[in-house]
């Protein structure tokens, strides 16, 4: 769902806020606001919860002393939220890495770092920024409490978000029917190769048990084999 950034009901420590902030971060934190006050969303959704917490924070810049100081860190730790949109890899990263928080790979290892891997492969081969992006993106929707409708209202590019729509396999999805729409994405194939080469490199397979690692080579080989 999107959010609905018209006429929010601010509290008197939200409008005190605002006057510390730049316009543009303002209507990003409308829409922030709007978003973790719609209705319609579960209390529970860690994406809801860490705006929750965001907003939090702003109510307490609001009214401390020091409440701009506290929005310059505050901005360090959630630089795609205070950004006009998240339109460059660095933002991409940072989204990445909320979005995947606390999440651990199959040998233990903290998630993000798998993105991470992955578009630095799309770059080694020459990948555009979009697609920079949606290696960083591409398995936040399917991952995580995040949606596509999420990542616009974060101002994602159309072209990131194509991608990570392509990208993204849906529950119980053959495989075929997934590399088909790889495949006719432009620019999604060369982020699928790279999230492959990724999962399949011999030091990121060593770390796994037999078992998984014959289970997945014999997956990632299919993947590659249908991407031709």
């Amino acid at each position: 769902m999107h959010v609905n950034a018209e006429n929010p009901d601010w509290t008197p420590a939200e409008a005190g806020f605002f006057g510390l902030a730049e316009p543009s971060i303002v209507e990003k934190l409308r829409a922030v606001h709007a978003f973790v006050h719609d209705d319609a969303h579960d209390e529970d959704d860690p994406y809801i919860a860490q705006l929750a917490a965001a907003l939090h924070f702003l109510d307490e810049a609001a009214v401390l002393p020091d409440g701009a100081e506290k929005f310059e860190a505050w901005t360090e730790v959630y630089p795609y939220l205070a950004a006009p949109a998240v339109d460059t890899v660095e933002l991409a990263d940072a989204l990445a890495a909320a979005a995947h928080r606390g999440q651990r790979d199959k040998s233990g290892a903290e998630y993000i770092g798998h993105p991470r891997a992955v578009s630095a492969i799309v770059k080694r081969d020459g990948g555009s920024l979009e697609q920079q992006m949606a290696a960083l993106l591409h398995d936040v929707v399917e991952d995580t409490s995040a949606t596509l409708p999420h990542l616009a209202d974060l101002g994602v590019p159309d072209g990131v978000r194509e991608l990570v729509n392509a990208l993204s396999k849906r529950p119980g999805e053959p495989l075929p029917h997934y590399l088909e729409r790889v495949k006719a994405t432009p620019g999604a194939v060369l982020v699928k190769r790279a999230d492959v080469a990724h999962n399949s490199s011999p030091a990121r397979l060593a770390q796994l048990d037999e078992t998984t690692r014959t289970r997945l080579s014999a997956k990632y080989a299919a993947t590659l084999a249908g991407l031709e």
